[in-house]
């Protein structure tokens, strides 16, 4: 079966993914994808009703119900086209230009990184269940450029440093080591990248809350 969406339905999927369309605390196709990317990656796949939840918002909007099945349909399709292409080893295409620019709030690389870690926080359990120090240092990368880590060196990421580029670039690397480590045995899992300069490790998915840009 061909898991990748056709450019039609990657169209139809944005469309209908706008949140001017379905309601302003829903996630557009960038958050969305950070989101099912997470939920690729995971050790154990979070209830339907849970991640829907998360980018449907509180009051989404839609036509008639065939609305909200269509877009339902394309999400569970653009999940298995994220997990065949983790699967058959290649590494996620990001949909963002890797910089937080002159707005990190506001930019397309934090909020995929935050809609990521909501993703992980629905089964954050399961994610540190066996080794929470190895997975908090693969996670480090996403939550530090999601705005959510309270550390100094991370507080006040911006586009023009030289560790926020760093763990840009990472972020590839990180989803496929994160997907290996849940589905390798131990001795053939790639150990994670050592920290930045300063910063000890551990705990990399501890901090804030993530707050989405609206």
């Amino acid at each position: 079966m061909n898991s990748e969406l056709n450019d039609d339905e990657f169209e139809e999927l944005a469309e209908r993914l706008d949140p001017d369309r379905l309601g302003e605390q829903a996630m557009d196709l960038i958050e969305a994808h950070g989101l099912l990317t997470a939920l690729a990656v995971g050790p154990v796949l979070p209830p339907e009703e849970a991640w829907l939840a998360l980018v449907l918002g509180d009051a989404p909007h839609f036509d008639t119900p065939d609305d909200r099945r269509r877009l339902v349909e394309l999400l569970h399709h653009f999940l298995a086209e994220v997990e065949f292409v983790l699967s058959d080893g290649e590494p996620v295409d990001l949909p963002f230009e890797p910089t937080l620019g002159d707005d990190p709030d506001r930019s397309d690389l934090r909020a995929w990184c935050i809609a990521f870690m909501e993703g992980h926080l629905l089964t954050e359990e399961a994610w540190f269940a066996a080794d929470e120090e190895t997975v908090g240092e693969l996670l480090l990368p996403v939550a530090a450029l999601s705005g959510m880590l309270e550390e100094r060196e991370f507080a006040t990421l911006d586009g023009d440093s030289a560790l926020a580029r760093q763990l840009a670039e990472q972020l590839p690397e990180t989803v496929t080591d994160l997907y290996l480590h849940f589905r390798l045995p131990p001795e053939e899992r790639t150990p994670p990248p050592p920290p930045p300069p300063g910063r000890g490790g551990g705990g990399g998915g501890k901090g804030k809350k993530p707050r989405r840009r609206r």
